[in-house]
């Protein structure tokens, strides 16, 4: 009996050792696997941020009109592998208000201002190269989806932006039209746009409107004649300028965006 006893107590000791082993290892196990979760998780992170701030140079980069444009913050709400849907915020506004949204359509190599809603689109013109860092960031840079020199069609444009640090410059060219027809234009367009507060009627000398609203502190009106007007809209945290130039039967109109 002894010595049965005595074996037991040595099977018993061996079987204690190597369940003690095998918990200590998957203790290290499971150890490891939350320290690459927390390392995945905050790689992901990471790189929504990276993708985000691409996504708002590429918005700003295009010819939407919303306001705050060129102190915006993109946040990207959805990614489904084809198409993004991106919610736009000012940086100066820390509640986070919404001033618009864009459909980033990968597939169809298209950016869509939804701002008034998915059932109407507006389709948006922008940087191809910014578009294709996104691509890369975004969509695990599948070239598929790239717009390579050889998609763009050559034509005329009428509006070209360009994207410099804290700018954005839009300049367009309208023909067979006057600098007045613009002016009306641009006030009764995007009930969304702060040009909505500019005055109904074009002033004929110079004058400062305040206005204290939508961010807005006041407006300048700088008027050089008949054919050349100035207006700056003063933010707390930047400034729009639009100059108007009317040249024959041509108008050319520039719209500055700039943030502080």
């Amino acid at each position: 009996m002894t010595k049965k006893a005595a074996l037991l107590f040595l099977i018993f000791i061996t079987f204690s050792c190597k369940k003690g082993d095998n918990l200590d290892t998957q203790k290290t196990v499971d150890k490891e696997n939350s320290s690459l979760k927390e390392t995945d998780s905050l790689e992901n992170t990471k790189n929504n941020t990276s993708c985000s701030q691409l996504a708002a140079r590429l918005v700003e980069s295009s010819n939407i009109r919303v306001p705050y444009k060129g102190q915006l913050i993109v946040q990207i709400e959805e990614n489904d592998g084809i198409k993004m849907k991106f919610r736009l915020f000012p940086k100066i506004d820390k509640l986070g208000k919404t001033v618009g949204r864009v459909i980033f359509d990968a597939k169809n190599k298209s950016l869509f201002d939804i701002t008034k809603g998915i059932e109407n689109p507006v389709k948006l013109t922008f940087d191809n190269k910014l578009w294709n860092q996104v691509i890369e960031c975004a969509f695990h840079n599948d070239k598929s989806y790239y717009i390579e020199e050889s998609d763009v069609q050559v034509k005329e444009e009428d509006c070209i932006t360009t994207n410099h640090d804290m700018e954005t410059i839009e300049k367009c060219m309208f023909k067979n039209t006057n600098l007045k027809s613009i002016y009306d234009e641009l006030i009764s367009g995007d009930d969304e746009s702060d040009f909505k507060y500019l005055s109904k009627v074009l002033p004929v000398t110079n004058e400062t409107v305040s206005v204290n609203q939508n961010g807005i502190m006041d407006i300048d009106y700088k008027i050089f004649n008949l054919k050349k007007v100035e207006i700056t809209m003063n933010y707390a945290g930047g400034v729009t300028t639009v100059l108007l130039e009317e040249i024959k039967n041509t108008v050319k109109r520039t719209i500055t965006y700039s943030a502080d």
